[in-house]
């Protein structure tokens, strides 16, 4: 059986619904490329647009598993991403009729990996059969790669207790196990890549799911290097929503800028598929003002690669936690005391937030005393309870 899956993206997953009058026409798209791999094969498509330009999209040929995980169902409390269908028919009705629950039963499995414990085991903590393994492309430039090792770590805690060892793990290309034939688009290795954007600082954390179980066989996370630039405190003016006064570079003035967005209702609604775009210009945006305050307080104008690295991983925390199955969660904030926020001993352990899954900003405090007990990136250190409890 395969499962045949039509993805229209621009660059780095942007849907073509997300950008209005930009329709493909069929009649002027052109297959690219195709290959196949032991479990799938992909068709790169050009698709030219009723504004003129071109967008690559993929269309991709899964072949599903033999044996069908057991799934498990969903429960409204926990913000997993679900498989959802209706089983169409009559079922287990008795000779008097059926109840309203046996007619066109719907499901709604929890989208999940299939994780089964071997007997490698080492106390209480047991080699998965097949681990999650994240394979960190060669696009990422080896500067950021232990950063981005490091955030696929971080959710181990959470498996672990569950009792799975080294689970999920990250490989480099530099590592001896580092397989031969390695392909992002080969669904046996899940990747981590990044790309160029011109314009935008967007992130994307995509799964291959069985329609039949919610099974996770696969995940391709991709964001672009203008992240860094970001976390640098360079971004391009267009896009900037914050401008600071000439001369009021500073933390304080950061801080205030910051304030006053919250406060002003400066975020725009737009009400269509475009708005997850917009909410990453607004973050992005805001958090390379709030670079620039804190580049201004240093001694040599500079934001350091460390937090820079730890900008990153905080990223790809929170993509991952996408293909672990996780939703995003807006009310995680709600739960860590405002006034432990600026206490790195604190954040280094609870994080800024109860889920790493909420969208949150760089941790930049008033005053240089309190920058200094501070973390910038509590999301590259640990993710949040509500995380570890729905793992």
């Amino acid at each position: 059986m395969f499962q045949a899956t039509l993805m229209l993206k621009s660059h780095f997953g942007i849907p073509v619904q997300s950008w209005p009058g930009q329709l493909a026409m069929p009649t002027l798209s052109r297959v690219v490329s195709a290959a196949c791999f032991p479990r799938n094969c992909r068709l790169d498509i050009e698709l030219a647009t009723t504004l003129g330009t071109t967008m690559t999209s993929g269309l991709s040929l899964t072949l599903l598993p033999k044996t069908k995980m057991m799934s498990r169902q969903a429960d409204k409390r926990i913000g997993d991403f679900t498989t959802a269908f209706t089983d169409i028919g009559v079922h287990s009705a008795s000779e008097l009729g059926a109840r309203s629950n046996e007619v066109d039963k719907k499901y709604h499995f929890i989208n999940r990996w299939n994780l089964a414990k071997s007997g490698d085991c080492n106390a209480n903590l047991c080699e998965p059969v097949v681990p999650i393994v994240y394979h960190i492309d060669p696009t990422i430039p080896k500067r950021w790669r232990p950063y981005i090792k490091k955030a696929v770590e971080l959710w181990q805690p959470a498996f672990e207790a569950l009792g799975y060892a080294n689970t999920p793990r990250a490989r480099l290309p530099e590592d001896g196990d580092w397989p031969a034939d390695y392909d992002s688009v080969d669904i046996r290795y899940s990747s981590i890549r990044m790309g160029i954007m011109e314009q935008g600082a967007t992130a994307i954390g995509p799964s291959t799911v069985d329609p039949r179980t919610g099974e996770i066989m696969d995940a391709d996370i991709s964001f672009p290097l203008t992240w860094v630039s970001v976390f640098a405190g360079k971004y391009w003016q267009d896009m900037t929503v914050l401008n600071l006064p000439s001369g009021q570079g500073s933390l304080q003035a950061s801080n205030e800028a910051n304030t006053n967005l919250r406060s002003n209702g400066a975020h725009k609604h737009h009400h269509r598929h475009g708005c997850a775009y917009e909410h990453f210009r607004q973050a992005a945006a805001t958090t390379s003002q709030q670079m620039r305050g804190l580049a201004a307080d240093a001694s040599d104008g500079r934001v350091p690669f460390e937090i820079i690295g730890d900008g990153l991983t905080e990223v790809a925390v929170h993509e991952i936690g996408h293909t672990l199955g996780l939703r995003h969660n807006f009310k995680g904030s709600t739960l860590i005391p405002f006034t432990k926020i600026y206490d790195g001993d604190y954040t280094s352990k609870h994080g800024k937030s109860s889920s790493i899954m909420d969208y949150t900003a760089a941790v930049i405090a008033p005053t240089k005393a309190q920058q200094d007990k501070a973390i910038v990136f509590p999301g590259s250190r640990t993710v949040g309870a509500y995380d570890k409890h729905a793992i």
